[in-house]
Parts: structure tokens; C-alpha cells; sequence
């Protein structure tokens, strides 16, 4: 009984912490004393980005960044952004890569700032969804 616990916990954690079905690119951009941070998440092939699930963008900050807010949400989102329920399931594709979803903000100060975006994909053929989280770091300076 023990094992079969473990077995099915292990399969649970590895499907959240696992993210093999999309990614993260983080771009920084120093603008005078501020820096221009976008965080976008992107489908690997055979996937999309679905939006009837999670999405989330935990920061934190170093003790030298100052950022107005610390977790993001899918209203925090700029780019396309399906807006109703039938296209937040099947979202349209050629918007998503022509406009991109992404999480943008303006970080101050020096440091650096340690993520994790949380993101919803589904493969092309509608069968499987999968929340996936990515975490990293990047560098403001």
C-alpha cells in the first residue's frame, strides 16, 4: 500500500514539475533606471497554449529589485488572449503566434528575481492538457 501511495505521488508531482510540453523566454531590457521584463511562455511542437487552465507568474525579488507586483495572473497577460470559453479551448493559432501571450512588467534596482510560471497546454489534437511550471531566474541590472 505504501508504494503504490508513492507511486501515485510521484506520478502527481512529476506531471506539475515536469515541463516537457511548452517553455519560458525571459528578455530584460534596461531603460534608463528601470528594466523591461517579458516573460513569455511558448507551446513546444504538436502543443498550444490553452487558457482554460493555470496561469500564473510567481516573482521574487533579491533584496536589491523592487517590482510593483510580485504574482501575475492570465488578466495580467498582453498579446492575444482568447476571450471567451469556446476560444480560451481552441484558441486561435495564427494570433497566438503572430501576438503571442506574455506576461510584461518594469523591474528597478539591481539583483536578480527567481520565477515560476505556471501554463496550460493541450496537444494539437484536443486529447491531453497538462499544467506545466517552469522555474528560473534572470538578472536585472
Amino acid at each position: 500500500m505504501k508504494k503504490l501511495i508513492m507511486i501515485v505521488l510521484g506520478l502527481s508531482l512529476g506531471m506539475v514539475a515536469q515541463a516537457k510540453n511548452s517553455g519560458v523566454k525571459v528578455a530584460t531590457k534596461k531603460s534608463k533606471n528601470l528594466n523591461k521584463v517579458v516573460v513569455q511562455p511558448v507551446a513546444k511542437p504538436g502543443m498550444y497554449l490553452n487558457f482554460q487552465g493555470p496561469w500564473k507568474l510567481k516573482l521574487t525579488p533579491s533584496k536589491g529589485v523592487k517590482l510593483k507586483k510580485t504574482e501575475l495572473g492570465k488578466q495580467d497577460l498582453s498579446g492575444y488572449v482568447p476571450t471567451t470559453p469556446e476560444e480560451a479551448k481552441t484558441p486561435n493559432k495564427a494570433k497566438l503566434k503572430s501576438n503571442p501571450p506574455k506576461f510584461s512588467f518594469v523591474a528597478a534596482g539591481k539583483g536578480n528575481v527567481d520565477y515560476t510560471a505556471t501554463v496550460f497546454v493541450c496537444d494539437i489534437k484536443g486529447t491531453e492538457c497538462f499544467r506545466e511550471q517552469h522555474k528560473g531566474k534572470f538578472t536585472v541590472k
